[in-house]
């Protein structure tokens, strides 16, 4: 299902006999809400590679998300590169005046 141009994708929770629990409205609505503000991008390293980072994080203290992304940020910072691009009014929703 795409709204906007995002594609939405909402999954069932699994209580603890393995039955699928309907996912309320409101959870649907935040849902929603919090990743029409959020970017989709795919890594797909080397398995091996893949473990190690996840163990990284884990060793870390962080979730493997956190792990990457401040990893990221610490690059980006050493590179002298900007951590967040400017958005016009446009891009933000706010309107221009």
């Amino acid at each position: 299902m795409t709204v906007d141009g995002f594609r939405l994708i909402i999954y069932n929770k699994i209580n603890k006999r393995g039955d699928k629990m309907a996912v309320s409205e409101a959870h649907k609505k935040a849902s929603y809400k919090y990743n029409a503000n959020r970017d989709s991008i795919t890594i797909r390293p080397e398995r091996s590679k893949g473990a190690a980072i996840r163990a990284a994080a884990v060793a870390s203290g962080k979730s493997l998300q956190n792990y990457i992304l401040d990893a990221l940020n610490a690059r980006m910072e050493q590179e002298g590169q900007p951590l967040e691009i400017e958005q016009t009014p446009a891009e933000s929703g706010e309107e221009g005046g």
